[in-house]
């Protein structure tokens, strides 16, 4: 498949987007998705979902509308994203991407989260917590003085 064209999905040479897709239509989507992540494997290419959908005219809001309705659809998306995750991946590892966008990338749209941020959260918490016993001493504090001066003036 190497150096190989692949031809975006354009609706039957309709122009604009159907007003809602069938299954006719999301198994040819599907196919689309699935020959664009080969053409890129093939090519070692790194490709946006953003671009595939520009160049299909499909509005990548609609993945979350169509990909529980539609298995073939939905494993081809999950195909493209798991693609797109190992090429970043690689694209760092080999210092062919920026390791500090890798990281960002693969924060936004994989949900990576580094250690650090993990930590930076139990820190926080550690300090929310830190302020709660301060308050709960302070109070408590409070009340055995409240406590010392009603019993001395009896």
């Amino acid at each position: 498949m190497e150096n190989q064209e692949w031809k975006p999905y354009k609706h039957f040479g309709k122009s604009g987007r159907p007003p809602d897709y069938d299954d006719r239509d999301l198994d040819i989507l599907a196919q689309s998705l699935n020959d664009w992540v080969n053409y890129l494997a093939a090519n070692e290419e790194f490709g946006l979902l953003g671009d595939w959908c520009f160049k299909n005219e499909f509005n990548p809001k609609y993945f979350s509308r169509y990909t529980p309705k539609h298995e073939k659809f939905r494993e081809a998306y999950q195909r493209a994203k798991s693609y797109q995750e190992h090429a970043v991946t690689k694209g760092a590892l080999t210092q062919k991407l920026n390791p500090r966008f890798a990281q960002f990338f693969l924060g936004c749209q994989h949900h990576w989260r580094t250690k650090d941020a993990q930590e930076d959260k139990l820190g926080q918490l550690r300090n929310e917590f830190g302020k709660y016993l301060d308050i709960i001493k302070s109070e408590a504090k409070h009340i055995e003085e409240e406590a010392e001066d009603s019993g001395s003036n009896e």
